[in-house]
């Protein structure tokens, strides 16, 4: 195993398949690029200010800034492709067919060219969640106009369908091929052909619901309650791809604080990693619902742990 205690670490980590490094930025500006096996610094380099985001879409390393800075960084070569400065803060991005849209925490998001840097198209408004898949961006909206859940082409940026939500707001939103996952503020967690968004199946969750994460046979949610007397918080919940059926529950997840939301991995796919960041605590989850391992990586998750080797041999 190898532990890195990188100074005060902003960002979550990025991971990309096929290349074993992982990225990570800080509060004074840097991208540290670690050996994903060995936990060994490869390399450092800064970019001034507070690194907000992290996170490989594309060809790239995005780097999000605090400035609305955005550096797209040659995942296998280190070199800054390009470069764009944004009008606020940046939040997250994703990416489809070679286009990158980046979000940003209080002016519209921006579709890139992902080897180039150039505007592709802004959407009118601000997105708080967006996913992608198949050459199209799935966003959704809390402000204005609010409450929509909108399906746009990622070449041009024009709208294949909304769909508003008439009572409360969308929570975060998943596509992986056919299906959209989506929650909502009133306990739900959606089913929605991708082509229409017409909705498959819906179901009720236990409390408030995180962003939805693909594991095959199920969807798992991360949830939370804002306090009592509403019952134990956090947790994750899981239901069946195929009809909605509630397949397990399970919380509350030791060392977590009532109302704590836990940090699921920022990808579509459940991993299995886990993270109560107020307790600086990570567990390995299964689909299936158990548990395997604990560890504690600092508080506020200020040192990042990367283990190798069997799993058997990962100290709980």
């Amino acid at each position: 195993m190898g532990i890195v205690t990188a100074p005060a670490v902003k960002a979550a980590p990025a991971l990309k398949d096929g290349i074993r490094k992982v990225w990570v930025g800080t509060e004074g500006g840097d991208l540290i690029t670690i050996d994903a096996a060995y936990g060994t610094i490869l390399e450092t380099v800064s970019f001034g200010g507070k690194v907000i985001y992290t996170g490989c879409h594309g060809p790239n390393v995005i780097v999000g800034m605090q400035d609305g800075r955005v550096f797209a960084v040659d995942a296998q070569t280190g070199v800054i492709r390009w470069s764009a400065q944004g009008t606020s803060q940046v939040n997250s991005a994703v990416e489809t067919m070679d286009v990158l849209l980046v979000n940003y925490v209080s002016s519209r998001s921006t579709a890139f060219d992902a080897y180039s840097g150039s505007i592709l198209w802004q959407a009118p408004y601000m997105a708080n969640t967006a996913s992608a898949d198949n050459g199209v961006f799935y966003l959704t909206s809390q402000f204005n106009p609010g409450m929509l859940l909108e399906a746009r082409r990622a070449t041009d940026g024009s709208v294949i369908w909304n769909r508003p939500e008439p009572n409360f707001n969308y929570s975060g939103v998943t596509a992986v091929g056919d299906v959209v996952y989506v929650t909502t503020g009133d306990f739900k967690l959606y089913a929605l052909d991708a082509s229409n968004g017409v909705a498959n199946w819906s179901s009720k969750t236990p409390f408030y619901s995180g962003t939805p994460l693909y594991a095959q046979e199920v969807v798992v949610v991360p949830i939370w309650n804002p306090g009592p007397p509403l019952g134990s918080s956090p947790g994750l919940a899981a239901y069946d791809v195929a009809t909605g059926s509630e397949s397990w529950v399970i919380g509350p997840l030791p060392g977590a604080s009532i109302g704590e939301l836990p940090i699921a991995p920022l990808m579509r796919y459940f991993t299995g990693f886990i993270a109560l960041p107020n307790a600086g605590i990570a567990f390995v989850c299964f689909s299936t619902g158990q548990i395997f391992g604990q560890w504690n990586l600092g508080g506020y998750m200020s040192g990042l742990a990367y283990l190798h080797g069997p799993v058997a041999a990962w100290p709980l």
